[in-house]
C-alpha cells in the first residue's frame, strides 16, 4: 500500500491491486462452498464496479448486482437474525 504510493506508483494501480487481493480472498473462500452462477453482490462495496469486476474475474463467474445493496444485505442480515 503506502510504499507504492511513495514509489510513485499510480493510485489507480495501488486501488486495483487492492480489489484484486481482496477478491482472489474472497473466491478462496468461495471455492470451498463450491459457489455456482447466479451470484449477487450486496452491500456497500457493491456499488464499486472496480471490486464487481475483480470478483468476477477471481470467481471465472459473472456477478451481479443487487438493486439496492445496501437494503439487501440488511434484509438478509435481519432474516439471519431472525432463524
Amino acid at each position: 500500500g503506502v510504499h507504492l504510493l511513495a514509489a510513485d506508483t499510480p493510485v489507480a494501480d495501488v486501488i486495483a491491486g487492492l480489489h484484486e487481493a481482496l477478491a482472489r480472498r474472497v473466491a478462496n473462500m468461495a471455492a470451498r462452498l463450491r459457489v455456482e452462477p447466479d451470484v449477487v453482490f450486496t452491500g456497500g462495496v457493491a456499488q464499486n464496479p472496480g471490486m464487481r469486476a475483480a470478483l468476477e474475474k477471481a470467481l471465472g463467474i459473472p456477478v451481479a448486482v443487487a438493486r439496492k445493496p445496501l437494503l439487501a444485505a440488511a434484509l438478509g442480515a435481519a432474516l439471519s437474525a431472525a432463524d
